[in-house]
């Protein structure tokens, strides 16, 4: 599917797309907004789980290989007697077999006016010098969730509408993906095609003064 998919949107975003291949890529879309459209964001997903083989690392320690369980709420590394538990705030990251999940930090959640100081989980998607991202995995779904380099974290909407809105401040200043998210071709799903696209046009990296500004929320 990812084979099928990159390429075809590669077209969408940087040549446009024939009528043909339009169609093609709102038959994907339509799939897509099934898994997100009545999605609202509540809080962490109290049932997501991660379990396996992998290794851990607590604040200002060493890796440490065991077996892993990590949830939104906390690390368990080991097994029966000689299992220990760790809370987000004593953990800075976790492998799970080829999984990296981060604990994060400063992160401002959709319709939050204030930015949270309190541990949140993501687990690595993408990563690149300008931006990292993550799913952060809420009650809703599996959100994007992106950090820059001065450590802010953005989580962001999976309702397509104000997904759209979200990204316009984002990378609204490169005309092609202005126009595409000011239309209804873009969602949740190609926020890491939007991202490296911006970013091939402007490789010095995102403006993110509108993003985190308090009490500019996109509509409901």
């Amino acid at each position: 599917m990812r084979q099928v998919l990159r390429p075809v949107l590669s077209l969408l975003l940087v040549l446009g797309l024939s009528s043909a291949a339009q169609a093609q890529v709102g038959l994907i879309m339509a799939a897509a907004r099934l898994g997100v459209a009545a999605a609202t964001l509540a809080a962490a997903d109290p049932q997501y789980s991660c379990k396996g083989p992998g290794s851990y690392q607590l604040n200002a320690a060493e890796w440490q290989p065991a077996p892993i369980l990590v949830t939104n709420g906390n690390l368990t590394a080991g097994k029966g007697k000689e299992a220990k538990q760790f809370g987000l705030d004593e953990v800075r990251q976790v492998v799970v077999r080829t999984d990296t999940f981060v604990v994060v930090r400063n992160v401002k959640f959709p319709g939050a006016n204030a930015i949270s100081a309190a541990p949140t989980l993501g687990r690595r998607v993408w990563r690149h010098a300008q931006v990292e991202l993550f799913n952060y995995y809420a009650a809703a779904g599996a959100l994007p969730m992106l950090r820059f380099p001065d450590g802010k974290v953005l989580v962001l909407p999976l309702k397509p509408k104000e997904y759209r809105a979200a990204m316009l401040k984002l990378v609204g200043d490169q005309p092609k993906l202005a126009e595409q998210l000011r239309g209804n071709e873009l969602e949740p799903v190609h926020t890491r095609l939007i991202l490296d696209t911006y970013l091939r046009w402007k490789p010095s990296g995102f403006d993110t003064t509108a993003s985190f500004a308090a009490g500019n929320e996109p509509s409901k």
